[in-house]
């Protein structure tokens, strides 16, 4: 448990963290989750991290996070979904997850399906580069693609990299 929410409303949070050695793993841009209602989760993004002005022993901080959709788990069918939309907001002292590693992975496999055969390999997260990112291939070529990027980027070499996976 990376904290507990202590302030919240319709598109954010405030989650003070409750172990200053998780401060390690919180960066801005970072994701997080949140306890709504059982297998559901809150995914938001750290979008700004204080430290609340008191005594040099009593150091506190606190995440500013931005909401980006709620991640559901339905065991009976093992299945996943995750949606754009804010479907329960978490309740005063819900905890909060930082999102790495396994959990990290579970989430982006259930927003891709990571791991099946019709799935392309992309690479690595910058968020955690211990874990793979998953693109659907059917998804992706299903009607207009369009790579963009500035000269010697790495389209070209993106191109080449998902056709030989195909």
């Amino acid at each position: 448990v990376l904290g507990y929410l202590v302030n919240v409303n319709t598109t954010r949070a405030t989650v003070k963290i409750t172990d200053l050695r998780h401060l390690a793993v919180t960066s801005v841009g970072r994701l997080v989750a949140l306890d709504t209602i059982q297998d559901e989760w809150l995914i938001g993004r750290i979008e700004s991290i204080r430290e609340k002005e008191g005594a040099v022993d009593d150091k506190q901080f606190y995440l500013n996070i931005g909401f980006i959709g709620t991640f559901q788990l339905n065991r009976k069918k093992g299945t996943c979904r995750f949606s754009r939309a804010i479907i329960n907001v978490a309740n005063m002292g819900a905890k909060c997850y930082a999102m790495e590693d396994k959990k990290l992975s579970f989430f982006m496999g259930g927003i891709s399906q990571g791991g099946t055969p019709k799935d392309l390999t992309l690479g690595k997260y910058v968020i955690d580069d211990s874990v793979t990112a998953y693109m659907d291939g059917n998804k992706l070529f299903q009607r207009h693609l369009a790579l963009l990027g500035s000269t010697g980027s790495g389209k070209s070499w993106t191109i080449a990299a998902l056709i030989e996976q195909i």
